[in-house]
């Protein structure tokens, strides 16, 4: 923990991998200068919250059929590293709420701050050896792997994944809604074309305005206050 702060460490964590219900395209020039589209229907978002005041410190967008040690070890090195909002949006009209941002942003002296308790389920990736000798030796915490396909024991990253869905993927065109049969499928693709419009740079970019804004938009579960503010207000 930060020297000093120890009393203000983030307890328990709980951290978890979502499959985003989108396809999108990855643009690239190759060796020869030819563009090239890769087309991905199976992208995954990995969450780091604090179940306490429910604000998001850590997350990764993994373009993989599954994601692996490596992707989770990045996603806690990412909790761990300052955050910042972007100085300037490539997306025209999206913009930060005006209480939107990151812990780092609202109280400086916590960026790189540890965590006590970390909760996740017993993939693959989350056991492995290297994944767990970080989080011993690093940020020095309780490792808690409750059952795997159990949302109910991570029920706070759960949450938020739903909230996420339905206040961005789902709204996006290329969105595979929550099942086949989701209307919001056709409706965002009405043609079914496989060019979708939105680009991995684009969804890197939402997702970070949307954490961004969720830590500062007022939640039921903690007195209507925003994580940022309920935070701030519990270390004064």
């Amino acid at each position: 923990c930060v020297t000093g702060v120890q009393t203000c460490a983030l307890p328990i964590f709980e951290f978890d991998g979502h499959k985003i219900d989108i396809r999108l395209h990855v643009r690239f020039t190759d060796e020869a200068g030819l563009v090239e589209d890769i087309y991905i229907d199976r992208v995954w978002l990995l969450v780091i919250i604090d179940v306490y005041s429910r604000v998001i410190v850590g997350w990764n967008v993994v373009l993989s059929p599954e994601y692996n040690r490596h992707d989770v070890i990045r996603t806690i090195q990412q909790a761990l590293s300052p955050q910042r909002k972007c100085a300037k949006l490539s997306i025209p009209g999206l913009s930060y709420s005006v209480s939107g941002g990151f812990v780092g942003e609202v109280m400086p002296f916590l960026d790189g701050a540890c965590w006590e308790h970390f909760r996740l389920d017993n993939a693959r990736a989350n056991l492995a050896t290297d994944t767990i000798s970080l989080l011993a030796s690093v940020v020095g915490c309780l490792v808690e792997a409750g059952p795997v396909r159990e949302p109910t024991e991570r029920p706070f990253v759960e949450r938020f994944f739903g909230t996420l869905e339905s206040t961005l993927f789902h709204r996006l065109e290329g969105t595979t809604g929550a099942n086949t049969g989701d209307i919001r499928r056709r409706l965002m693709n009405p043609k079914g074309k496989e060019s979708l419009p939105i680009s991995f740079d684009e969804l890197l970019e939402l997702t970070q305005v949307c954490i961004a804004n969720y830590n500062g938009t007022a939640h039921a579960g903690i007195g209507s206050r925003t994580p940022l503010e309920f935070l701030a207000r519990t270390i004064e």
